[in-house]
């Protein structure tokens, strides 16, 4: 309170005369302007950092004006959409400018449908079975081999004994003949040549084709020689 006296003083002596109740202050801001000084200086921030960003990176279009380059007449929004009646020409019709006959769209699927050409009828085909069809020849290849072999002459010792020999010796090599030649007593064998065959085929009557043919084949043959020498 002093210290303003004081200042009243100093101007009085200056020649300056100030109201005596004078307490408000001289100068005043709007309502609200420091809660907002902040964001307003951010927000002139960025405007300008973003005008020399702009600048710098596009003189072109910095220059370019930053207004609407289309506008509309005042008031273009608010006139009504469509015309008065008053204002229509006198030729025009509230009557659709094309019709259809009675019916039609009732008689379209019809219609189209009779337009339409029949497709014509798909047969499918099934695949050739081949691996059944060779399963068959294979089987009745095999029956008919059967049946040959079934039906076929058998050529038994009786019949033939001089071939069945022959065949079964082919693969006795001669020096076991021979041997076996030797080692058999001369009076047997001439006695065996001079039997009849009608005494051969009796001693060999009651023997088997199968147990002749597992006697010879435990007779050795020339490879089995060879392969021991």
């Amino acid at each position: 309170m002093k210290t303003r006296q004081h200042i009243i003083q100093e101007l009085s002596a200056a020649g300056i005369s100030l109201p005596g109740n004078l307490v408000a202050p001289p100068y005043a801001v709007p309502a609200g302007y420091f809660e907002s000084f902040a964001a307003t200086v951010l927000a002139r921030i960025r405007r300008e950092a973003a005008a020399a960003e702009l600048e710098e990176l596009s003189p072109l279009l910095a220059g370019i004006p930053k207004k609407m380059p289309f506008a509309v007449p005042q008031g273009y929004f608010e006139a009504p959409v469509l015309p008065a009646e008053a204002e229509l020409p006198a030729n025009w019709t509230r009557e659709l400018p094309y019709t259809v006959p009675a019916g039609y769209f009732e008689s379209l699927p019809q219609a189209l449908l009779d337009r339409v050409a029949p497709k014509a009828r798909v047969v499918r085909m099934r695949p050739v079975r081949w691996m059944r069809i060779a399963s068959a020849a294979v089987v009745a290849a095999a029956m008919a081999i059967g049946g040959w072999l079934y039906t076929r002459p058998a050529q038994s010792l009786e019949a033939n004994p001089k071939a069945w020999v022959e065949k079964r010796l082919t693969g006795v090599p001669d020096g076991d003949l021979d041997a076996f030649i030797q080692t058999t007593e001369p009076a047997a064998g001439l006695e065996l040549a001079q039997r009849p065959k009608t005494e051969v085929g009796q001693l060999l009557h009651d023997v088997s084709d199968t147990e002749m043919e597992a006697f010879l084949d435990q007779v050795p043959t020339d490879e089995s020689l060879h392969g021991f020498n």
